[in-house]
C-alpha cells in the first residue's frame, strides 16, 4: 500500500503549529511513509506557486 502512496504527488498546507505536540508534517509523513512538499500557509506562503510546481494529485490541510 505504501508503494501506491509514495506514488501519488501529495502536497501538505500547513496553517498552523503544534509547538506542545510536535511537528504537523512530519506526521503525516511518518504515518504515509514518505515525504511531502509543504506550503507553512499561517507563515505566509503562497499555495498558488507550489501548486505549479509540484502539481499535487492531493493536498492535505
Amino acid at each position: 500500500m505504501q508503494s501506491g502512496l509514495s506514488i501519488a504527488r501529495l502536497l501538505i498546507v500547513q496553517t498552523g503549529s503544534t509547538h506542545l505536540h510536535g511537528d504537523y508534517p512530519r506526521w503525516f509523513e511518518r504515518a504515509l511513509g514518505f515525504e511531502m512538499p509543504l506550503i507553512r500557509a499561517h507563515a505566509g506562503e503562497r499555495l498558488g506557486s507550489a501548486l505549479d510546481r509540484v502539481r499535487p494529485q492531493g493536498i492535505i490541510v
